[in-house]
């Protein structure tokens, strides 16, 4: 699962914002990786943001759809003749998020204008020209 969802937002990445490195998703002081093992993403919080520590956690959850009811999606997409192989080949798949609103509609309309990459790159460019995320959530730099 963490896999295919750092498949997809690796290549989104906001240069300067974030980063995806193999199983790592690296956001300023926060890095969540994925645990094979423990079939779980294991998050480490810098120092700096402990005090939002309950915000970071919600928005992590948000951002990897960590509420979703995988048993009731396979459950529904699973009666599909089409989606049902799809289902099982990827048990859990989830569908990545955002960290905030105003993130999202930019980049929903800069990928709407040109390419993932291009749009990567120009949402890094806003975000070093207009600052990251707010600076008592998250540092405006990895």
């Amino acid at each position: 699962m963490a896999g295919i969802v750092f498949g997809v937002v690796g290549p989104r990445a906001i240069p300067g914002l974030e980063e995806v490195s193999g199983d790592v998703y690296r956001r300023g002081e926060v890095s969540v990786r994925h645990n094979p093992a423990g079939n779980c993403l294991v998050a480490s919080i810098g120092p700096a943001n402990v005090k939002n520590l309950r915000r970071i956690t919600e928005q992590m959850r948000f951002f990897f759809d960590l509420r979703a009811n995988t048993r009731e999606i396979a459950a529904q997409l699973g009666k599909s003749p089409i989606l049902k192989p799809i289902v099982r080949k990827y048990p859990g798949l989830r569908l990545p998020g955002c960290w905030d609103a105003f993130e999202l509609a930019v980049r929903a309309i800069l990928g709407q204008q040109i390419t993932v990459k291009g749009a990567s790159t120009l949402a890094g460019r806003l975000a070093s020209r207009f600052g990251g995320l707010r600076t008592d959530i998250w540092p405006t730099q990895i």
